[in-house]
């Protein structure tokens, strides 16, 4: 395994240039990333990068022509072989986000946008503890936030696919014509004692199997009610496996340990979080390279054989106090 930077200095001239994901489209390497989150103008970018996935200076935005919303996290996926950014949508008069798709032209610009809406989906508790995690550990908000991001959306899908819960049951939602038509879902128990499991990168399929790279995060000292080095929390980077097709989903395997953790003893600069967040994935020469945010300030890129991956996942078991299988008046 060996991490890398990638270096900002040919991307855009503004602040907080991280969390960019890497993907390659029609033989050529590219990065879709953020800028200027802390001004509330975030904007949207993609750049062309070269075989070592290193920035060419060849940068455009990707302009959506939607007032009063802010987009953030773009990640690459293809869906019925055309080319999209699935990214967060946060309305900032009503401070609700959700999940959306901006459909790209042959050449990656612009083409079209809509949003994803699940949370009509929603059970009660899922949306009084939403709107609680928001406003206790994210933004002070006089209107409460309910949150729809962390979408991990598999590539090379007919429709749009993606995994939009974990524990204690990991559910994948498929969409057509922006309704959905079905869910699978897989009880499973992760072994992961780092944090909730939440979204990141785009789950790849090799050889028939999907591989998610995701983060998760925790106190940075959960017997204490004080923030020792001013850390609020840190991040892990892990990664888990499954299969899917129309008929089943079924989780395999998770690494045992996280493959990257925050560094709580370097200086932060955002929200006193010790952050790492796996963006971009890509499969060549029998290599996984994976783009990540480093401590809100910087991009890695992690590089580790499928090999070595497979020799650090361990398979995930099913609790003998549930019922085989996934009941859902949508699908199976």
């Amino acid at each position: 395994m060996d991490i890398t930077n990638i270096p900002l200095e040919k991307l855009v001239n503004a602040p907080y240039l991280f969390n960019g994901a890497i993907f390659k489209y029609k033989v050529e390497n590219y990065m879709a990333y953020r800028a200027n989150w802390d001004t509330w103008k975030c904007k949207l970018y993609i750049t062309r990068m070269n075989k070592d996935w290193q920035p060419t200076g060849a940068n455009w935005e990707i302009k959506i022509p939607i007032l009063n919303h802010l987009f953030e996290d773009p990640r690459f996926i293809i869906i019925d072989d055309k080319p999209y950014l699935a990214v967060s949508q946060i309305n900032l008069k009503t401070n609700c986000q959700f999940q959306g798709l901006v459909e790209l032209t042959e050449n990656l610009h612009y083409k079209g946008y809509k949003k994803l809406n699940y949370q009509d989906n929603w059970t009660i508790e899922e949306r009084q503890n939403a709107t609680k995690k928001a406003n206790e550990h994210f933004f002070n908000f006089q209107t409460p936030m309910t949150f729809e991001k962390n979408w991990c959306f598999l590539n090379n899908q007919k429709n749009p696919t993606f995994i939009y819960k974990t524990q204690p049951v990991t559910i994948i939602a498929e969409f057509e014509n922006d309704i959905l038509i079905k869910e699978q879902g897989d009880s499973r128990l992760f072994n992961w004692p780092f944090g909730e499991i939440r979204g990141g990168a785009s789950a790849i399929e090799i050889d028939g199997i999907f591989y998610h790279f995701f983060h998760s995060s925790a106190k940075a000292d959960p017997f204490s009610n004080t923030e020792e080095y001013g850390i609020g929390r840190v991040y892990y980077l892990g990664c888990y496996t499954f299969k899917r097709n129309a008929e089943k989903f079924e989780l395999l395997s998770q690494t045992r340990i996280p493959l990257v953790m925050g560094d709580y003893t370097e200086e932060v600069v955002l929200w006193g979080n010790a952050s790492v967040f796996p963006c971009g994935v890509v499969y060549e020469e029998k290599q996984f390279k994976l783009s990540y945010g480093w401590m809100d300030k910087s991009l890695k890129l992690l590089t580790i054989t499928k090999k070595e991956l497979n020799s650090l996942l361990t398979p995930l078991r099913k609790p003998v106090y549930l019922e085989e299988g996934f009941n859902s008046n949508k699908g199976n």
